[in-house]
């Protein structure tokens, strides 16, 4: 893994962090090109301004990964969750409230969203990693179909990919498109 503090953007990588400051981006990038480094300036970039970050990943083994890196930023709160550890209405709040950054698997961020324990509102950005998974009845599809609906000030959205055949970008287009990706 590398370190943060050693690493500089490149040209195309800062192009992609300026943009998705103040619109949503989809990132395509092969494998190793930064797409987690992008991602990990944005969070501290919303982070600087007191604002949660969302990351999800679509299996706990991403998640941790994420985490790790992640947790390189200089003093950041970052919480993990994932089905070896649930979080319930208590936790979501002081989850919230206690931490910079949460990353979660889809399916624990459904739930949470479904039960109400996690507003969408209080989140300023969502970052999808691996998002060409967000297909259908999926829970990364489940949640920009359901839970970031646009009349909601939905969170700036983050999305990552390297492989974006033309059948999951019509259906991540789909499932996507209704969080206007």
């Amino acid at each position: 893994m590398w370190a943060m503090e050693e690493l500089q953007l490149k040209d195309y990588q800062m192009s992609c962090l300026e943009k998705a400051k103040h619109q949503n981006v989809l990132l395509v990038l092969p494998p190793q090109m930064g797409k987690t480094f992008v991602a990990c300036q944005l969070a501290e970039w919303y982070r600087s301004q007191d604002q949660l970050v969302a990351y999800t990943a679509p299996n706990v083994e991403l998640c941790h990964q994420a985490a790790r890196c992640f947790r390189q930023l200089p003093q950041a709160a970052v919480a993990t969750v994932t089905g070896e550890c649930r979080w319930e209405k208590e936790e979501w709040k002081k989850g919230c409230n206690g931490n910079d950054v949460i990353i979660a698997t889809p399916e624990c961020f459904r739930q949470a969203l479904q039960s109400a324990w996690l507003n969408p509102c209080d989140i300023a950005l969502f970052i999808f990693d691996e998002c060409h998974h967000a297909t259908g009845k999926s829970p990364m599809g489940i949640i920009l179909k359901e839970h970031l609906h646009p009349s909601s000030h939905p969170p700036r959205l983050l999305a990552l990919t390297s492989c974006p055949t033309s059948s999951t970008s019509r259906k991540r287009g789909r499932a996507a498109g209704h969080a206007e990706l």
